[in-house]
């Protein structure tokens, strides 16, 4: 279930039995019926937002942060297996924000222009890798581009990390 936590001095209790059911939600992707592009509209996605309460996607523990961003790419590794047996014409993604957790999301892209605009042509980041930098384990083939969106009102930096199945050309 996804909550915002706005107690942000009380302790984060359950954090294995929530680790747990955030592994179950990556495993679900396995067996999920894939919406139609007719149920995605003119939008030309479906997304599934991380199902986590905010305190533990957006926790300072490395290992916490880790856990989140591998439970993200599994279940896009299982959606994108699931497209794939389905024959269906489509790419997944994981779109992270970094470094409020809370925001990342699994995404369907039924759009390959729409996937274009996400994906970018280059990594600007170039050459940090949040997959190295966190020991994740990303599905052969698979590319992590990211991108500093950072406005100039803002209290620190942001980024947009995209990893998912490669656009071909």
């Amino acid at each position: 279930m996804r909550q915002l936590n706005f107690a942000q001095r009380r302790k984060l209790r359950g954090i294995p039995r929530r680790l747990r059911s955030l592994d179950r939600w990556a495993d679900r992707f396995a067996t999920l019926a894939l919406p139609s592009p007719e149920d995605c509209g003119d939008r030309g996605f479906w997304n599934w937002k991380l199902p986590v309460i905010s305190s533990l996607a957006n926790h300072p523990s490395r290992r916490l942060q880790a856990h989140c961003l591998q439970a993200l790419i599994q279940a896009a590794t299982n959606l994108a297996t699931q497209a794939q047996s389905a024959d269906a014409d489509c790419h997944v993604a994981c779109l992270i924000e970094w470094p409020a957790l809370f925001y990342s999301e699994v995404t369907l892209f039924y759009s390959r222009d729409y996937y274009r605009s996400f994906y970018g042509d280059r990594h600007a980041l170039a050459p940090r890798s949040l997959a190295q930098d966190y020991g994740l384990q990303l599905p052969s083939g698979w590319v992590e581009r990211g991108f500093d969106v950072t406005q100039p009102d803002q209290c620190g930096p942001i980024e947009w990390w995209v990893i998912g199945q490669p656009l071909q050309p």
